[in-house]
């Protein structure tokens, strides 16, 4: 028994040489010093003044900078896009409807008859039978 234990000791301690062994000069591992470390960035914080031990992304509420251990900084600006569908559209239109009659309103200077465009006539409630 004593010399099948004292094999089982060397084939571990084996394994666990290869083991070490793959974990130092694993390609893994050069890729795991390659990933970035991610940090918020608060409104009164800046990317310049902020000590770090790996390259890091600092992502704040409208930009997002890359700080590299060599000092060296990459900015962009996120700018929030979202879909525009037919109500937005339709939002938009009767926005500027509301612009439009409100520079009229504020003109003294405008004619009373001047015709309002873009507005369907069709729509009106003028025609209300009893």
């Amino acid at each position: 028994m004593n010399g099948y234990y004292e094999k089982l000791l060397k084939t571990k301690d084996e394994l666990d040489s290869i083991l070490r062994n793959y974990q130092t000069n694993s390609p893994l591992n050069g890729l795991m010093q390659n990933i970035y470390e991610v940090k918020k960035l608060n409104d009164n914080e800046e990317a310049e003044n902020i000590l770090i031990s790996k390259d890091t992304i600092f992502i704040g509420k409208d930009k997002m900078q890359i700080k590299k251990l060599d000092g060296t900084i990459e900015k962009y600006n996120l700018d929030k896009y979202y879909p525009v569908d037919e109500k937005d559209e339709m939002i938009k239109m009767l926005n500027k409807k509301v612009e439009e009659l409100e520079r009229r309103l504020g003109d003294e200077h405008s004619e009373y008859n001047e015709p309002i465009t873009g507005v369907d006539k069709s729509s009106s409630n003028d025609d209300v039978s009893s």
